[in-house]
């Protein structure tokens, strides 16, 4: 970056600029005030000058011989500074002595002023001045009565033109130098100091380009760490609020993403083997219907049914388990016995356990401890593991429910004496689709996403699931439920 394109450098030419301005402004203002000033002083100072020379003139006013002319160049030779005017009642100048300077270019001067001034009427009174008639000008003035006893003013301009145009040129260097002074040692102390400044001050905002370098280059981590109160430290905390709102978005479409892809693959790998199944048998029916006898014919048909009976109870598996990775995903909580809910379910699922031949026993258990949680998610974890132990319990198996409490929590177990599982695969049961050994997935006869559904659902209860088992003596699933609060009537069940 140019270094003339810094926001510091900006900033210290903006404040030059600012400086040089109100310098200047300064100086002309106060220069103008010193002048209006001085002039005030002047014409105090100096009020009685035009009635002290009207004394002194009044004797030779009338005379002819020529005295007043002696007697006005001794006035001018004591203070030359001034410029005299003798004036009848209408302004106009009758006689004028003055150094040598400009001519005079008025024939009347304006006599409102001079009865204002003559009247007491507060200073300064600015009158015309005779030689300079663009410029009003500081006077004394007094009456006087000029020949044949007509009334007239004597009028006098303190500081004549000669005086005003050497305290122009003087005003003039001065304020020269003034303003040289001002560029040569306060513009760069001025300058230096701003820069310092406007650098400090300016840090933040660096700091804050960096972060948001950084987030836009991918680093969705970067947060601004300014923590002023001032409008860059509002602008920082909106910052990350912004950063972690767009961080949040990214991370629920990308769940979705993969929650989609998800979906579909879970789709494509679990309709295969049903789809093949069905196709393999219609196949085998089409060639060979000349060939097969009856009870053949009708044991490729009992497979037919049953591959078609398991697509409804896969594709409601898939989107329950879809719903429940989904934000909406949200317990309904109440408190109820987990012990009583075990019963129910024992009970529903005894009718089927023995046409398997197998014998399906709830504990009876001491108290009722209550939990919280969906009574309606729970039911359909019990339903899928008493649903998966029935499928790998041989006939003459055993399935045994319990219910036991400790501490803040509530565990229920599942033991059936099946073959169990193997120790590579105990990791992997609840993995959605995940195939383990033969003998538990040939016997298997549903979705391959039960265990995933009862997963996710003690994950949104706060609870854990798991499974202890050796390999041909069974297995045990269990999982935990929050007790509800309130419930600390004994530790176990």
């Amino acid at each position: 970056m140019n270094a003339l394109n810094r926001f510091p450098v900006k900033l210290s030419a903006i404040l030059l600029v600012l400086v040089t301005v109100a310098g200047t402004a300064t100086v002309s203002i106060t220069t103008r005030i010193f002048r209006e000033r001085q002039v005030e002083i002047d014409q105090r100072l100096n009020r009685n000058v035009a009635a002290s020379m009207a004394e002194e003139l009044a004797p030779f006013v009338s005379s002819q011989n020529g005295e007043i002319e002696s007697v006005m160049h001794y006035m001018m030779v004591m203070n030359p500074a001034v410029e005299i005017y003798l004036l009848d009642g209408q302004g106009t100048i009758r006689a004028f002595f003055a150094s040598p300077g400009p001519e005079v270019q008025l024939e009347t001067v304006d006599i409102e002023p001079i009865r204002r001034f003559i009247r007491g009427d507060d200073l300064p009174i600015l009158g015309d001045n005779p030689r300079r008639p663009a410029r009003m000008h500081h006077f004394s003035a007094a009456p006087i009565t000029i020949d044949s006893g007509q009334e007239g003013y004597l009028y006098v301009v303190l500081h004549s033109s000669g005086y005003d145009a050497a305290t122009m040129e003087l005003q003039d260097r001065y304020l020269f130098q003034a303003l040289l002074t001002a560029v040569a040692i306060t513009l760069p102390l001025v300058g230096i100091l701003g820069f310092i400044v406007f650098f400090l001050t300016t840090r933040p905002l660096k700091h804050l380009t960096a972060t948001v370098h950084a987030f836009g280059s991918g680093d969705r981590t970067a947060r601004s760490t300014i923590a002023t109160g001032d409008e860059i430290g509002e602008l920082s905390r909106n910052f990350n609020d912004m950063a972690d709102t767009i961080v949040a978005t990214v991370d629920r479409l990308q769940q979705a993403d993969r929650e989609r892809r998800e979906l579909i693959a879970n789709i494509s790998h679990d309709l295969r083997n049903p789809l093949a199944t069905i196709q393999g048998y219609l196949e085998t029916l089409r060639q060979k219907d000349d060939f097969l006898e009856p009870a053949q014919r009708r044991r490729y048909y009992d497979i037919l049914l049953g591959a078609t009976r398991s697509l409804p109870h896969l594709v409601e598996d898939l989107f329950e388990l879809s719903h429940l990775d989904g934000p909406n995903a949200v317990p309904t909580m109440e408190q109820f016995s987990l012990a009583e809910l075990v019963q129910d379910v024992a009970m529903q699922w005894q009718s089927r356990a023995e046409d398997l031949g197998v014998e399906l026993i709830a504990e009876e258990p001491d108290n009722l401890v209550l939990v919280e949680g969906d009574v309606g998610m729970v039911e359909r974890v019990l339903t899928n593991l008493i649903r998966n132990a029935l499928a790998h319990t041989p006939e003459g198996g055993r399935i045994a429910l319990s219910v036991t409490a400790a501490g803040n929590s509530v565990r229920v177990a599942i033991r059936d004496t099946g073959h169990g599982v193997a120790q590579k695969d105990q990791a992997h049961v609840f993995d959605r689709f995940y195939i383990g050994d033969a003998s538990r997935t040939n016997s298997r006869n549903g979705s391959g996403l039960g265990l995933a559904i009862c997963k996710r659902i003690v994950e949104l209860h706060h609870g854990t699931i798991g499974l202890d088992s050796i390999p041909g003596s069974g297995a045990t699933f269990h999982f935990t439920l929050p007790r509800a609060p309130g419930d600390v009537d004994g530790d176990s069940v």
